[in-house]
Formats: structure tokens, C-alpha cells, sequence
């Protein structure tokens, strides 16, 4: 599993990260992640280097995410991926 999950040695609220490109030509992410507890959600995709390449908020959110983030345009390459829940982290590339 590629996934890794970081927070302070407590496990992250959110469940079974998954990401993977959409079109290539459109530049989208398509994401998936579940959330069982209810809280803001932030996800965050930064590329190799660090730079934040975008972020999305979602206000008391809880149950399965499954939506695409928009990359912009930004090449096709590796890009690093942080969702954030109640001070809770779950990353993945």
C-alpha cells in the first residue's frame, strides 16, 4: 500500500485514499477517500518540490468523497496528496 498515514501516532479519520488521473489532456485528479467522522476536510496536492500546486476545502463533511481536482496547468508528473480532517492526515503520491 502506498499510502501513508501521519498524525501525531493517533490513526487518521479518513479511510481508503485513492487517487489516479483522469484524462490526461484535462489535467484532473480524480480522487477518492471515505470520512467517517463529520469535520472540514482539506486537500491539499503539492508536487515534488513542495510548491502547493492547488487545495480544496469541504465544510463539515463526512461519508465517501469521490470528485476530481483540477491541476490546472500544471505538467503530468508526480504530485503528492494531503487530506486533512480534524488534525488528522492521510498522504499518498
Amino acid at each position: 500500500d502506498e499510502w501513508v498515514r501521519i498524525g501525531g501516532g493517533k490513526p487518521s479519520t479518513i479511510r481508503g485514499l485513492e487517487a489516479y488521473p483522469n484524462n490526461p489532456a484535462r489535467n484532473q485528479l480524480n480522487l477518492r477517500f471515505t470520512a467517517p467522522a463529520k469535520g472540514d476536510v482539506l486537500i491539499v496536492i503539492t508536487n515534488p518540490k513542495g510548491r502547493e500546486v492547488t487545495r480544496r476545502e469541504i465544510k463539515d463533511f463526512s461519508g465517501e468523497f469521490v470528485g476530481q481536482i483540477d491541476l490546472g496547468k500544471n505538467p503530468s508528473g508526480t504530485y503528492f496528496i494531503t487530506v486533512t480532517q480534524n488534525g488528522m492526515k492521510a498522504t499518498g503520491y
